[in-house]
């Protein structure tokens, strides 16, 4: 209604609707936002979350979007200073806490966690510590400042990206610090676990009540529910294989031309037997997902040039070594498996024929392996067995490593406590009954050995074949990881290797394992014999 001076007039007009602003923007214009608020709304949303999956996306995205900003206390002035850089639930109701205090007067008493929901949990004790060099930097200290813990608990009512920590003083003060959000990538998240201590500073305590408590269910979360990896096929495949070639990938395409080329111009490859049927199929296995297409273009010119029909198996995201072998296994059509790292070339054409004689000779037999050669023609691996380190742990180890290449004691054909995976044939009927690979050991190591424990845990042997020689020019892939490279998955993979098999491999370390006895086809001292004809 309009009211004038010469009159009343009276129109309609469309109705206007006030637009409703998200939950983000309408704290974006509260900015600051009170923490009360913040604190209210989280756990709001998070009695919500189970049923209603708007309200865990906004909970997420509240998290996400805005974290609380970082807070520390690090001034040489100070007589207590400390941080909370890694601050992760697990999954499972467990907290993992890593960080550092410098308290040279010991008045910090406790540290209280409050989680997004108002969960609290209070640690005062810190068992496992160790220096930094940043924190020494700043106090002039030589002080282990560093420490990790793992406080167990009951699952929080959603995940939780971000904690609020305070350090309780004797005197009943505190002193506030806001850790960093929790990664999105639960990969990220366990690298963050296993770098938050050095190496050198973990020791079968820390192992055990700390680093393995928050790893096993992050990675067991990382494992569950795995999409189906997509699978390209260059060539028709070939009929009826005898064999399956499986070659996981990571990283490192650069020695696979090479062995392409060696696989190219050996007959045996194609066909196996003496009418030329149970070839080789080749099955390659991509754990690097985001080198998808460098790798198709790749393999498409290695086929257009050596005519070689390839299966490509494309994982969805890095899942490790026992994951990707155990997806080129699930393509696999050979009676025989051969895992075989994308680093090891063969020596000369006619060696997949002689390993395949050697599994095929008697039933009892598991699985076996060739000798492996460094690039300077020094032993790498001549049969795997175990032993102890300085700390007395379990570790793996390669008979006559580093020796020369005809070194005497390596020519001899034996039945060995395993070898490794760098290359290892074995049956895929026995490899279906053991499992396949176990695939809770993080991004690359005892996987295979725990494979062949598994081997001879079923009553079945592994032989070492000396007459087939490779070269393997190892590690190529693995020092590309950043996970383990900077953390402690090899300790802790060693941890889990050792609790699981310590029986059998004392066991196996208990027994004697001869040589075979000579024979006509024992190998020739191939180098004295090089040397011979030069001469």
């Amino acid at each position: 209604m309009l009211l004038g001076r010469t009159g009343l007039a009276c129109r309609t007009v469309a109705p206007t609707v006030a637009e409703i602003p998200t939950l983000l923007e309408w704290l974006e214009r509260r900015k600051p936002c009170p923490q009360s608020l913040r604190d209210h709304l989280m756990r709001a949303l998070a009695v919500r979350a189970t049923d209603e999956p708007q309200a865990a996306a906004a909970l997420r995205e509240l998290q996400v979007l805005m974290p609380l900003p970082r807070r520390h206390v690090a001034a040489p002035d100070r007589a207590v200073g400390g941080d909370i850089d890694v601050a992760v639930s697990t999954g499972d109701g467990g907290l993992f806490l890593a960080g550092w205090l410098h308290d040279p007067h010991d008045m910090i008493e406790s540290i209280r966690v409050t989680s997004p929901f108002g969960d609290q949990r209070i640690t005062s004790s810190l068992p496992h510590r160790f220096p930094r060099d940043d924190v020494a930097a700043i106090y002039k200290s030589n002080a282990q400042a560093g420490f990790a813990t793992f406080v167990p608990g009951s699952p929080e009512p959603a995940p939780a990206l971000q904690y609020r920590c305070e350090l309780l003083l004797r005197s009943g003060g505190r002193i506030d610090i806001v850790p960093p959000p929790r990664p999105l990538n639960p990969a990220d998240v366990r690298a963050a676990v296993l770098g938050a201590m050095p190496p050198a500073f973990v020791t079968q305590a820390a192992l055990e009540s700390c680093v393995a408590p928050a790893v096993a269910p992050i990675h067991a979360a990382m494992m569950a529910n795995l999409p189906a990896p997509e699978v390209v096929r260059h060539g028709t495949p070939v009929v009826d294989p005898a064999v399956s070639v499986v070659i996981p990938l990571y990283k490192n395409l650069e020695f696979l031309r090479f062995q392409l080329g060696a696989f190219a111009i050996d007959r045996a490859m194609g066909g196996l037997g003496s009418d030329g049927t149970g070839g080789a199929e080749i099955i390659l296995v991509l754990d690097s997902p985001e080198q998808r297409e460098e790798l198709k273009h790749y393999l498409h010119g290695l086929f257009g040039l050596y005519g070689l029909p390839l299966t490509l198996v494309v994982n969805a995201a890095n899942h490790g070594y026992s994951t990707a072998n155990n997806a080129g296994a699930a393509v696999a059509r050979g009676r025989n498996l051969l895992f075989l790292n994308s680093d090891v070339i063969p020596d000369k054409p006619g060696w997949l024929p002689v390993l395949m004689a050697a599994l095929e000779a008697s039933p009892e037999i598991g699985g076996i392996g060739p000798k492996l050669l460094f690039e300077d023609d020094s032993l790498q691996h001549a049969g795997l067995y175990f032993g102890r380190d300085f700390r007395g742990r379990w570790i793996n180890q390669h008979y006559h490593k580093g020796m020369p290449r005809d070194f005497a004691p390596a020519l001899a054909p034996r039945a060995v406590p395993g070898v490794t995976g760098a290359c290892l044939l074995m049956p895929r009927a026995v490899f279906d009954e053991v499992g396949g690979f176990t695939t809770d050991y993080i991004i690359g190591d005892y996987e295979d050995s725990d494979l062949c424990l598994k081997i001879r845990a079923s009553g079945r042997s592994i032989r070492y074949v000396p007459a087939v020689e490779l070269y393997h020019l190892e590690r190529q892939s693995i020092s590309r990881h950043a996970g383990y490279t900077r953390g402690v998955a090899s300790e802790y993979n060693a941890w889990l290797h050792a609790g699981r098999w310590s029986g059998l491999m004392e066991d196996l370390m208990g027994r004697d394992w001869p040589a075979d006895p000579p024979t006509a086809l024992s190998p020739r001292r191939r180098n004295r014999d090089r040397k011979i004809s030069a001469a």
